[in-house]
């Protein structure tokens, strides 16, 4: 097939970068020819823009979504054409098929940014109601899509994606200025600064990871408070490790870090890279991840692969990949959330378990499945299929 794919969240990355880069690639793999469209409107420039720099930005990208993307598709005489981010032209010369990962912005909408969430909310219903199918990544999302837009009804995909970035491989070598990770506890990291993981004169320590970026629904707030908790019930030596970059709203986590008194425990990593999230993985004694609402997410799969228990949300899809697998734990109570991670990180047996179960359970997903399922959803698309 000749598939156009609407490509601008390929410069995301993490969530829908990860999945349409390894969607890329298996669909050419499988023979495919794959043509990308996509635009220079990135989100460059000064991180806090005016009301009015928005309101341009969107609806130049608006523009390009519903006007240009369509011209292309027709000039390039593609035979489906693949919106892998939510966002896709109501009017296309081809058959679309839209992938919905999540619908946060009917769930939690509060949790994101105003705006886009209000665009959210009115294009996607339209475009799902014109799409020849509707694809998602967990059962929760597929029963959530069913629920709450009625026009996916007997068109909706499931295709569950690999787990993540992470490759199942030994530790690499540690790069110039990376320091060394190779001991079961890894000096802390300067925050802020992924790039350097040592400090000198501080001992081995264990730690929790949290991986995700630092927005509302990740649930970050409670996140330290029942870190906090867990300290305070004989784990005052542990540290938490914070991998992610800055995402929509200033979340002010410094200062509850500073008021809940862990300043010495708790570190800022922002992005880290590929190979540097893998060594703290296999390193890290768990990993939590109590986010409020997910469509998938990623770094369970990718802590299961590394070895690395997992304490997690006991709601949306979550729960769904954890399969038993986790450590399930109520993200909207901190007292919860902490007796949880005692229940891990106090318990060897319990932790030998989790990790046993995730390897196992890690299994099941690939990105060679993926890459089919989606494949059999865009075959559907034409005449005599699906």
């Amino acid at each position: 097939m000749r598939i156009g794919i609407e490509a601008n969240s390929l410069k995301n990355e993490a969530g829908t970068g990860v999945l349409t880069r390894h969607l890329i690639q298996e669909l050419r793999a499988r023979g495919h020819e794959v043509i990308e469209f996509a635009h220079d409107l990135s989100s460059t420039g000064p991180a806090r823009r005016s009301s009015a720099q928005r309101w341009m930005n969107g609806l130049r990208q608006v523009f390009w979504t519903q006007v240009t993307v369509p011209l292309a598709a027709a000039r390039r005489r593609i035979d489906v054409l693949l919106c892998p981010a939510y966002v896709g032209p109501l009017l296309s010369p081809a058959p679309v098929v839209v992938m919905v990962l999540d619908l946060t912005f009917l769930i939690e909408p509060y949790t994101g940014d105003r705006l886009y969430m209000r665009y959210l909310r009115r294009l996607v219903p339209a475009l799902v109601s014109r799409a020849r199918r509707v694809v998602t990544i967990s059962q929760s999302a597929a029963a959530e899509i069913a629920r709450l837009l009625p026009a996916a009804a007997g068109k909706i995909d499931v295709a569950y994606p690999g787990p993540g970035e992470f490759s199942p491989h030994p530790d690499p070598p540690p790069q110039a200025g990376e320091g060394d990770l190779q001991g079961p506890h890894p000096n802390p990291p300067h925050a802020g600064n992924p790039a350097t993981l040592m400090t000198e004169g501080e001992g081995d320590f264990k730690y929790i990871l949290m991986v995700g970026t630092l927005e509302p629904r990740k649930n970050y707030p409670r996140a330290i408070q029942a870190f906090q908790i867990f300290r305070e019930r004989g784990f005052a030596d542990w540290r938490l490790l914070i991998v992610g970059g800055r995402g929509w709203a200033d979340l002010n986590l410094e200062t509850d870090v500073d008021r809940l008194g862990l300043v010495e425990a708790v570190r800022f990593m922002g992005r880290a890279p590929a190979a540097t999230l893998a060594t703290l993985y296999r390193n890290a004694q768990l990993l939590f991840y109590p986010s409020l609402y997910e469509g998938f997410g990623f770094p369970i799969l990718e802590a299961m692969t590394a070895g690395c228990p997992v304490v997690t949300s006991d709601r949306s899809s979550m729960a769904e990949v954890a399969d038993g697998a986790a450590e399930l734990v109520d993200p909207l109570d901190p007292q919860a959330m902490a007796a949880g991670l005692a229940a891990v990180a106090g318990n060897p047996a319990r932790c030998a378990e989790l990790v046993a179960a995730g390897s196992r359970r890690a299994a099941d997903f690939s990105w060679e499945r993926f890459g089919g399922s989606v494949e059999r959803a865009l075959t559907a698309t034409r005449p005599g299929r699906g």
